[in-house]
Formats: C-alpha cells, sequence, structure tokens
C-alpha cells in the first residue's frame, strides 16, 4: 500500500478484506453459469470499514447499533488490524485489505489476465508482439 493510500485512511473510511471462502455462483441454466467456470470473483470481499486507530495501525471491523431496552447500544467487532507503515505480514501473498480502488483493480487483473494471453497467442504480426514486449517491459522495470 503506498503513502498516498496510506494517508487517505482515516476513521470511517470502507476497506474490503478477500474472503477465500465466501463464494456466490450464477443460477443454475443461467448464460452466466455457463460461461463461468467457478464462482464470482467480486462476491469474495467483503466491505468493512476503520473503526478505530491506534499509534502503529488502524481497526478494521463493523459497528452494529441495536436499540435495547429503550437504550443505544453500539457494538465493535474488529476483524483485523492495517498496518500504519503499509507493509505486509511476513509471507502473506495478498494484502489483508483493500482500498476500493485496489480492490477494482485486483478484480480487474483477474477477470482480464487470461483473455489477454489469449489475444496476443493470436497474433502474428512480429512487430507487433516486439511492440507488446516493449511495452510490457518498460512498466516492469
Amino acid at each position: 500500500m503506498t503513502n498516498e493510500i496510506i494517508d487517505t485512511i482515516s476513521i470511517g473510511t470502507p476497506v474490503w478484506k478477500f474472503e477465500e471462502n465466501r463464494r456466490f455462483y450464477h443460477p443454475r441454466g443461467t448464460e452466466e453459469a455457463k460461461m463461468s467456470c467457478g464462482s464470482i470473483y467480486h462476491e469474495h470481499f467483503v466491505r468493512y470499514e476503520v473503526i478505530d486507530e491506534t499509534t502503529k495501525s488502524w481497526i478494521v471491523g463493523t459497528i452494529d447499533t441495536r436499540i435495547v431496552n429503550n437504550i443505544e447500544q453500539t457494538t465493535k467487532r474488529e476483524v483485523g488490524k492495517l498496518a500504519k507503515n503499509g507493509k505486509l505480514t511476513k509471507h502473506r501473498v495478498r494484502p489483508t485489505f483493500y482500498t476500493r480502488q485496489q480492490m477494482e483493480d485486483e478484480i480487474y487483473v483477474h477477470e482480464n489476465r487470461q483473455k489477454i494471453v489469449q489475444l496476443v497467442q493470436q497474433i502474428q504480426d512480429a512487430n507487433m508482439l516486439r511492440s507488446i514486449v516493449a511495452l510490457i517491459t518498460s512498466q516492469i522495470k
């Protein structure tokens, strides 16, 4: 997570967590179900918000407000912490929490990477392939 993103986070900021075991599928018999080879990827992301902070991290979770015996009761449920230095935990494959833009980028890459590979495999023009390689290598460095 870059410093520009970290600077925009405060209590109340929405963030999303990727939940591997949260799966939704297209209804059977629909065109989407026939085209799909698995769960709906964007449905893995669960929305939370920053509910508190410490000197080193933001506390992420949910806030539930209920009226019990005419008294408003607020319950905070912590689901994780987001380091203010932007560093991920050792050995983590993906971020613990995503901003909206990071989530949308992750979904775009997941849904389009293979399609782009298939399109490139169909190209027969050497100069076009050279241009693609030049573009990609310039972005990776």
